[in-house]
């Protein structure tokens, strides 16, 4: 595992670990945000462990909000701190076995699972499709690229105003990063 992809899950398990002891349904909304942080990590370090970490702590959410039992919710903020604590040691393996117990346990408690891990793999390629938009290629080729749907990427662009933020460039520009992208004369 990268050093800074374990300092940036270590942060993210401190933020879900501090939000889960709160308790409180303001609190637990923190914890889509803290799994979008994640989901933007994985999509640019294309690292399972972020994307592991990110679907946990989204299924988690998701779990919560649907009224999981508290006892649910106390085992895993146990699970969440030994994580904390293997990974702080540097001792990825049973860091690793603590993310595959958790991911059992959201198994046993909600058939869901599946669908969570999907959602925060297409949340990651649309943020990959629009840092591709951001180095110059078009929306419809980044999406292309991704297999996403240019809706998708549009819809995700248009939020974060990435339009405004970008230099305009002229065609010419384009067409020459293109094919220095793809090797192309």
């Amino acid at each position: 595992m990268k050093e800074r992809v374990r300092t940036d899950i270590l942060s993210v398990l401190s933020e879900a670990i501090s939000v889960l002891r709160k308790k409180e349904e303001k609190d637990i909304l923190q914890l889509k945000e803290i799994s979008d942080h994640t989901i933007h990590s994985a999509s640019i370090y294309q690292d399972q462990d972020a994307v592991q970490i990110a679907v946990v702590i989204y299924a988690l959410y998701k779990m919560i909000m649907r009224g999981a039992a508290t006892n649910f919710y106390r085992r895993f903020l146990t699970k969440l701190a030994k994580a904390h604590d293997f990974l702080a040691q540097k001792d990825i393996n049973k860091y690793r076995n603590m993310i595959k117990s958790m991911f059992s346990e959201i198994s046993r408690q909600d058939r869901k699972l599946k669908l969570y891990i999907e959602d925060v793999v297409a949340k990651a390629r649309i943020k990959k499709g629009s840092k591709l938009f951001e180095h110059g290629l078009s929306a419809a080729t980044a999406a292309d690229v991704l297999g996403i749907s240019q809706w998708e990427l549009l819809n995700y662009l248009g939020k974060t105003k990435i339009y405004e933020q970008l230099p305009q460039r002229n065609v010419e520009y384009r067409i020459r990063l293109a094919r220095k992208l793809f090797n192309l004369r």
